[in-house]
């Protein structure tokens, strides 16, 4: 299974007008393979003690980022939090949904 990142879109929290958290809305997104010959150039924070440079393309395609999982595909074209009101319960269906892609990925392959 080929694992490749289509597209990056930074993200920020929508307040209504009350001050009301609504949720979170991508800002604009961006087609990685027309980004990818910026960020080989553009160089990044090393978090390691090891003394290796690291560009935005090392970060991104060594996978040295953390993400959540809030949406699955289904019917009703329905997020995580839509579904689940309590955020605990939310992180379960989130590491759910991350373990049955695990799953599917593993039972491809015979040993």
């Amino acid at each position: 299974m080929q694992v490749r990142i289509l597209g990056i879109a930074p993200v920020m929290d929508d307040y209504s007008e009350t001050g009301v958290l609504r949720g979170v809305k991508a800002l604009f997104w961006v087609f990685m393979p027309d980004l990818r010959a910026k960020l080989v150039k553009t160089e990044a924070f090393n978090p390691f003690p090891d003394g290796v440079r690291l560009t935005w393309d090392d970060i991104f395609t060594q996978r040295l980022f953390s993400s959540v999982i809030y949406k699955e595909d289904n019917v009703r074209d329905e997020r995580v939090k839509d579904i689940w009101e309590n955020p605990i319960d939310q992180l379960y269906e989130s590491e759910r949904i991350k373990e049955k892609i695990f799953n599917f990925e593993h039972d491809l392959w015979e040993y």
